[in-house]
């Protein structure tokens, strides 16, 4: 098992798109080695685990960080929306999308 797939509840969709809960703050650059070039955030600053400067951390390991915060007891059809826009506008890159536990992703994703 690679140290991506020891992330809790990962998931590897295609080529392209891996889903995942919250990683550790220390993986982020293994994650950009994988060839991955965008990590999109579907949880919230406070949720479980919740790494408060993630977005400095991933755009240091080289990759672009797209935060969608999306309350768990009350997502929107915006949220959904802005997410949609995402994967299509970056359709021709390797996405990682992770929440905390890879609840909110899964919904979005199904």
């Amino acid at each position: 098992m690679n140290k991506l797939e020891s992330i809790i509840n990962f998931k590897d969709f295609s080529d392209s798109i891996v889903t995942s809960g919250q990683p550790d703050a220390s993986i982020f650059p293994e994650i950009h080695a994988a060839g991955f070039q965008v990590v999109i955030n579907l949880a919230t600053a406070n949720s479980f685990r919740a790494i408060a400067e993630e977005g400095d951390l991933v755009r240091n390991a080289g990759m672009d960080y797209v935060h969608i915060p999306v309350v768990w007891e009350n997502p929107t059809p915006e949220d959904f929306a802005r997410f949609v826009e995402e994967m299509l506008r970056r359709q021709n890159q390797k996405l990682f999308i992770h929440c905390a536990m890879n609840w909110r992703v899964s919904s979005f994703m199904f």
